[in-house]
């Protein structure tokens, strides 16, 4: 039977596991994130300069 030290490690350990999970998600998000960032910009650079040659 585990102690109830034994139990606390195993959820400390759980949720250290889970942190990491979750913080590698946020690093993909991140960088997805500024990938669309650099298309809306470079779009928008696009854009206005096509409205520039118009007129």
């Amino acid at each position: 039977m585990a102690t109830k030290l034994q139990k606390r490690k195993g959820r400390v350990r759980q949720f250290g596991l889970e942190f990491q999970e979750k913080k590698e998600r946020i690093k993909q998000l991140a960088t997805q994130l500024r990938e669309k960032d650099w298309e809306i910009s470079f779009l928008e650079d696009r854009l206005r300069d096509s409205k520039e040659r118009e007129g």
